[in-house]
C-alpha cells in the first residue's frame, strides 16, 4: 500500500494512474502536501512495459485473435499493477 512520506497516511491505489507529464504530482488528502513520484522508478516501469508490449506485438505478428487480445489485456493490467506497487512518492525539496 502506498503511504504519504510526510504523514504516513494511506494513498488510494489508483492515484499513480493519474500521474501525467503535465500533472506530475498528487495532493495528500490528510496533510495537504504535494507528493511527487520518483521519476527513475516510473521511467523503468514505462521502459519495461513498452519493451514487453513490443515483444508481444511482434511475436503475434499483429494477428488479433482472441488469445492475442487476452494477452494484451493481461499485459495492460500488469502495467497498471506495476505502477501501483512500485511507484514511490517523495516531497520536493
Amino acid at each position: 500500500m502506498l503511504k504519504c512520506p510526510n504523514c504516513g497516511s494511506k494513498i488510494p491505489f489508483y492515484k499513480p494512474w493519474l500521474l501525467t507529464t503535465n500533472s506530475s504530482h498528487i495532493t495528500c488528502s490528510s496533510c495537504g502536501k504535494k507528493l511527487y513520484a520518483n521519476r527513475k522508478i516510473n521511467y523503468r516501469i514505462g521502459l519495461i512495459g513498452s519493451i514487453s508490449g513490443i515483444i508481444i506485438m511482434v511475436s503475434f505478428k499483429f494477428k488479433f485473435d482472441l488469445w492475442t487480445w487476452m494477452i494484451i489485456i493481461l499485459w495492460f493490467l500488469c502495467c497498471l499493477l506495476a505502477s501501483t506497487v512500485f511507484t514511490r512518492f517523495e516531497l520536493k525539496k
